[in-house]
């Protein structure tokens, strides 16, 4: 896999303060050997992928899971993806658990290139964590009716302030969780370690 870099600190949002080791996928980044990889997640038990689309090289990436898992069953495993691409092989796996950030149209990308139906279907019925940055109420209206058309639970959303979070936002984006029956979650690496969430 195409890694960029490794680092040990705390997730900073959904699954707050659990300590973790973090893998930074890039397509710029260096191949890592899947055993040398292995061997260092060995130590750990929670792991973090984040970065570029995982699934885009999905086979690859699920293959890598599946030994993963094998090699230490009692592991759990996060995926950040945006949900465009069903992953293959590792489903049904109780160790790993996805969290989709669906863009919104505030990502200035078209509908059709950001909301995969078979994909986001898919991650509903697997009980995936949704998470939506927003910045007004329009972006609100927004998840409404992604959590409507695709049945999401609302238990499984998450919304955030997109960008720099002032007292204003954050009293809006409470307002709007309460109201719609949301959770809410912050970007703590940002609040507490600026330098990308280590400590």
């Amino acid at each position: 896999m195409k890694v960029k870099e490794t680092y040990k600190s705390f997730i900073g949002a959904i699954n707050v303060g659990k300590f973790s080791y973090f893998v930074k996928l890039d397509k710029d980044g260096i191949e890592v050997d899947d055993k040398e990889l292995l061997d260092r997640l060995m130590y750990f038990n929670r792991v973090v992928f984040f970065g570029d689309e995982p699934f885009d090289n999905k086979e690859e990436f699920c293959t890598f899971i599946k030994k993963l898992v094998n090699r230490k069953p009692e592991i759990k495993i996060e995926v950040n993806t945006k949900g465009m691409i069903r992953p293959i092989i590792i489903g049904s796996l109780p160790n790993v658990i996805y969290n989709v950030n669906l863009l919104l149209k505030n990502s200035d990308v078209e509908y059709d290139d950001r909301i995969k139906s078979d994909a986001i279907n898919w991650f509903v019925e697997i009980g995936a964590n949704f998470i939506f940055y927003i910045k007004d109420y329009d972006d609100a209206d927004e998840v409404n009716m992604i959590v409507q058309e695709f049945c999401i639970p609302k238990t499984k959303v998450y919304l955030a302030v997109k960008g720099e979070a002032n007292s204003k936002q954050l009293k809006m984006l409470l307002g709007i969780c309460k109201n719609n029956g949301y959770n809410f979650t912050l970007n703590y690496h940002k609040m507490f370690w600026p330098k990308d969430g280590r400590e």
